[in-house]
């Protein structure tokens, strides 16, 4: 038995290769898909028609796991190797700005994405469309970006990871966004496309760009 234990566990570790640095509970979600993946292909797919509820019942049930253990532990950010890029680049430009804790940063787009408070513990999360999960104490407005419930010169680091191309075409945004930006307050962009670049370059300048894609903006 502690033989297939220690075969499962290598192979968790070739399929995880930050398994060994998660806790004991997280461990148990990444082995239960592990498990759930081992049924689905060699049980229930093979059973066809017949087998697709079951498979159902099962990717609802460690899905369901999943999302409470990560609103626990913030597994998905954890394992997600974009999320810690992302985060790698967002710790780096604390340290660089000297920000702290209390820095007022506003994550705009967010959806349910909890990775931003991981480095910021007090951000503000804004979408315009209202996530059917939410984490535990989720800092959560619902509102377009391109009208952020804020006061004029009121945040420190704005946000973006998620948002799409298009809404960056709408000129309201990048005027909200110096709306409520502090003198000395920053963009920070996340692997966005140039079209994006060019749509906040209207009175914003680009002061650095991290090894991950993470582009740092400030008022010109």
């Amino acid at each position: 038995m502690s033989d297939f234990l220690g075969k499962f566990e290598d192979r968790l570790r070739q399929r995880e290769p930050r398994y060994d640095q998660l806790e004991t509970v997280e461990k148990m979600v990444i082995a239960a898909n592990e498990i759930r993946a081992l049924v689905t292909n060699n049980v229930l797919g093979p059973m066809g028609p017949l087998g697709k509820p079951a498979v159902r019942v099962l990717y609802s049930a460690t899905n369901e796991l999943a999302w409470r253990v990560h609103d626990k532990t913030g597994l998905y950010d954890k394992i997600n190797p974009h999320t810690l890029a992302f985060l790698e680049d967002l710790r780096a430009f604390k340290a660089d700005y000297a920000l702290d804790d209390n820095a007022s940063v506003l994550y705009a787009g967010s959806g349910f994405d909890t990775s931003v408070r991981i480095v910021f513990p007090d951000t503000l999360h804004l979408d315009a469309k209202k996530p059917r999960k939410m984490p535990s104490g989720y800092n959560f407005v619902q509102t377009p970006v391109q009208n952020i419930p804020l006061g004029d010169s009121s945040v420190d680091l704005v946000v973006f990871r998620h948002m799409e191309v298009t809404q960056f075409k709408d000129p309201r945004v990048a005027e909200e966004v110096k709306r409520v930006l502090t003198p000395e307050g920053k963009v920070a962009l996340m692997g966005l496309r140039r079209a994006v670049f060019n749509a906040l370059d209207h009175g914003m300048e680009r002061v650095q760009v991290y090894p991950n894609e993470l582009s740092i903006y400030q008022k010109q």
